[in-house]
């Protein structure tokens, strides 16, 4: 196993969603406004798309056709992409960070099965959710946005929004911790 990568991207995991449950747990009419410019903010965005990308270079390359198996193609492409991005994508954290989602839904299922760790049919199961939910928001950015407001109108909402994302980032803690003890 990739210990440096699995390390990286479990802790990557565990932190992105628990700063998604404190987002869902403090929405209120007061920051709202604040919560929604997260969603739409250039820099964040940057800052999680180029260690996403930089992750499926790797899985690209195996099932890319013809030039693109070109490692020094696909490096160029995980850098340019999400610079690119920067100046040309309206809500590029929400875009950025579904797609570090559904990269890390994919790793945590495959280490959790790779390496047998203990708790692997859970760690799918977690994955198979968030993973759909990051789909949702990589079709449909301004979704993210909008469960914000809907936390703020709707206290189940919120509660339960925020307990599904404690759940997901325990869920990469726990794939972190039974990996070192393994």
């Amino acid at each position: 196993m990739y210990w440096t990568r699995f390390f990286l991207e479990m802790s990557l995991g565990t932190l992105l969603f628990a700063l998604l449950a404190m987002a869902f747990f403090s929405a209120s009419a007061k920051n709202i406004e604040n919560l929604e410019k997260i969603t739409r903010n250039r820099v964040a965005g940057l800052l999680l798309a180029l260690p996403a990308l930089a992750a499926c270079v790797p899985h690209a390359r195996i099932v890319a056709p013809g030039i693109l198996q070109n490692p020094v193609l696909l490096w160029g492409l995980a850098v340019a992409i999400p610079v690119l991005s920067y100046f040309y994508l309206d809500y590029y954290t929400a875009r950025a960070g579904a797609g570090a989602v559904i990269i890390l839904a994919y790793d945590l299922i495959h280490y959790g099965y790779d390496e047998k760790l203990p708790g692997a049919v859970v760690f799918t199961i977690a994955a198979w959710l968030f993973g759909f939910a990051a789909i949702w928001v990589s079709g449909k950015p301004y979704a993210l946005r909008d469960w914000f407001r809907l936390a703020v109108r709707n206290r189940k909402f919120k509660i339960a929004a925020g307990i599904a994302s404690v759940i997901s980032g325990l869920s990469f803690a726990a794939a972190l911790i039974g990996g070192l003890l393994k």
